[in-house]
Formats: structure tokens, C-alpha cells, sequence
């Protein structure tokens, strides 16, 4: 949300960054990490557009409010807060039945993460970072190691909850028992 309301700021902070860290974006996160976040300034909106500006020295979409990175955090930013608090809060207290919880985080995680791959296609197909065409080449062997034999699922072995529902279960003799 805060992208959306210091977008101005943010574009002004990162067209800054850019020309004072150019070649030199890992130091404008490394300025942001050793700023000061207390309890007084967490929930600044000018906290949280210093993330984002610092994050534009890598993807200046974040600066740009007619970028797609720019709309799918604002929208994820507005339509995921209440299901977010509603799944968090429904973990602790029941407030709705447990299947009912599960569709909700299930809809909103599965948002979150279409976003994501949406993102992380545009981040790399544009060459957004070097490193991003030596990522695509160290990625792209993934899906075929994590199909192979490791981790495929075993032959299950008998235990006492795969006996047939209506069986009657084996005596186990005990130390007390008499033979």
C-alpha cells in the first residue's frame, strides 16, 4: 500500500540512488539495512518507501507507477491485507470453520504466488539484473532433479492405521498379561 501512496517519493528516491550507486546497487541495500526501524517508524510509509526505492536500484519497475511490478504489489499490497489478518487471526481463534480458513489461505496464497512467478518471468525475460541470464541457466535443470528417484514417494508399509476400517485389532500382550 505504501507503494502506491509514496510513489512519488519513492521515484525521486530511486532516480537518487541510481546515480549515486551506479554499479554499485548492493551497497543502496546494504545503506537500508543499517538504517534504524524501532517501534516509532515500523509503520511509516516513509520506512516502507525507502524499501521499495532501495529495491528499485535492482528493478526500476518498482519506481515506475505504469510498470506491471508496480501494479501487481499494489494490488497484491490492497486485495490480500484482510484475507492475510482473516488467515492469521483464524489460526489462533476459531472464526470460521477449518475448511472454510483453508479456502481462504488457498485463494490468497495462490494470488500471492501467481504473482510472483508473473513477476520473477518479467524480472528475468527484461534482464533486470546481470545475474538474472546465469540464474535462468542454473534454474532451468530444476524441475528435472526434483522429478528424479529421491524424492519420489515410497511403497507404504503396514502400519496399525492401514488395517481395513472395520477390523478388529490383534491383542498385544502386556507385562501384566498371563500366558
Amino acid at each position: 500500500m505504501c507503494l502506491f501512496i509514496r510513489i512519488e517519493l519513492i521515484h525521486a528516491k530511486y532516480k537518487k540512488y541510481a546515480e549515486d550507486f551506479k554499479g554499485k546497487a548492493l551497497q543502496v541495500a546494504l545503506q537500508f539495512f543499517n538504517l534504524d526501524v524501532n517501534a516509532s517508524n515500523v509503520l511509516s510509509p516513509d520506512l516502507w518507501a525507502e524499501v521499495w526505492a532501495s529495491y528499485a536500484v535492482f528493478d526500476p519497475s518498482y519506481a515506475n507507477k505504469q510498470s506491471f511490478g508496480f501494479y501487481v504489489d499494489v494490488g497484491n499490497g490492497f486485495t490480500t491485507i484482510m484475507p492475510t489478518i482473516l488467515f492469521l487471526v483464524g489460526m489462533s481463534k476459531p472464526i470460521c470453520h477449518a475448511r472454510s480458513l483453508g479456502v481462504i489461505g488457498l485463494l490468497s496464497f495462490y494470488q500471492e504466488f501467481y504473482g510472483t512467478c508473473i513477476y520473477f518471468l518479467s524480472f528475468v525475460v527484461n534482464g533486470r539484473y546481470p545475474w538474472s541470464k546465469a540464474l535462468v541457466v542454473v534454474a532451468s535443470p530444476l524441475p528435472t532433479l526434483l522429478s528424479r528417484a529421491p524424492f519420489s514417494t515410497p511403497t507404504p508399509t503396514p502400519t496399525l492405521l492401514s488395517r481395513a476400517p472395520f477390523s478388529t485389532p490383534t491383542p498385544t500382550p502386556t507385562l501384566l498379561s498371563r500366558a
